[in-house]
């Protein structure tokens, strides 16, 4: 992949020219700024952002930039868009709700239900955790999140959080075509250097919240001393009622690549992306290489 940029829907995906150099990936989010009659100031924005991505294409093959169009006209469905871009793929690919679960309880995306999660102080740690978790009842309509997997590499998943009281819950299925049975990483502690624990293979894989339960979709933890400890230890198989996260990362790797242990990494990726217009085709001479192009386009996450 390098040098170009896995992009496309769910269901058919390519790997495109990556753009020009000085790619604008800016996060938008709502903000004002108050002049007060004292000569103070103050100011005040939103917790939560969305990513905005303008891009452009210089001196290229009109094949190779012809899936962009095709993609903004609907060809391949009227579905989001998805990319992984080689500079972050090894980060962390989630977007920021995401990763820093706390920004539901702000003024972020709610990950399930219709309640914002309670938020609380995350306990001492020296990995740059996030200062706030939030505990979510897992209960009510639950929020999505699709990450693709090019050929040749492997999704990495961590899910961080304290381990008191019965939590779980985040539910990950590998997806090609149709879903795999579930899987419920187990969850990391804050101070533990290990960033992802759990591997997973195929097109893509879907996030979501949801408990865990012993029938559905068949995924249980494989013992009850693998929930986190509390007075009251779980029977194998109980659900979870409640999930408590303070940081969420994945990673897409190279098969066989051992991932890095370390600290936090915060949200680099996305929940989904769609045109904002169309892309502009700009046609240069004709006699320039057999007729290069160059092409802009601005992909705005949007949540849905």
């Amino acid at each position: 992949m390098s040098g170009t940029l896995f992009f496309g829907t769910r269901g058919y995906m390519q790997e495109i020219p990556m753009p020009a150099f000085n790619a604008d990936h800016s996060k938008t989010g709502w903000g004002v700024t108050s002049q007060y009659l004292n000569g103070g100031a103050g100011v005040r924005s939103s917790v939560a952002s969305h990513k905005v991505y303008q891009w452009s294409w210089n001196l290229a093959a009109p094949a190779a930039l012809r899936p962009l169009s095709d993609f903004a006209d609907g060809v391949y469905g009227n579905e989001l868009m998805y990319f992984l871009d080689p500079i972050t793929m090894n980060q962390n690919v989630l977007p920021q709700h995401w990763a820093f679960p706390g920004q539901g309880g702000h003024d972020g995306p709610v990950l399930i239900g219709d309640e914002r999660p309670a938020l609380f102080a995350t306990a001492y740690n020296p990995l740059g955790y996030p200062a706030k978790s939030a505990r979510y009842s897992l209960s009510g309509a639950t929020t999505s999140l699709f990450v693709p997997i090019p050929a040749g590499y492997v999704a990495w998943v961590g899910v961080h959080g304290p381990l008191t009281g019965l939590e779980g819950g985040v539910r990950v299925r590998s997806w090609s075509g149709s879903y795999s049975a579930a899987v419920f990483p187990e969850v990391l502690a804050v101070d533990s250097d290990v960033r992802v624990n759990t591997m997973f293979t195929g097109a893509g894989i879907e996030l979501d919240l949801a408990p865990i339960v012993e029938d559905g979709f068949a995924a249980v933890y494989p013992s009850a001393t693998t929930y986190p400890s509390s007075s009251t230890t779980p029977a194998v198989g109980d659900p979870a009622t409640s999930i408590v996260m303070s940081g969420n990362i994945v990673q897409i790797l190279k098969a066989g690549v051992v991932p890095e242990t370390g600290g936090f990494i915060s949200g680099q990726g996305h929940a989904g992306c769609r045109f904002e217009g169309f892309p502009v085709q700009m046609a240069y001479s004709a006699g320039i290489r057999d007729g290069l192009v160059g092409m802009s386009a601005k992909l705005v996450e949007v949540w849905e």
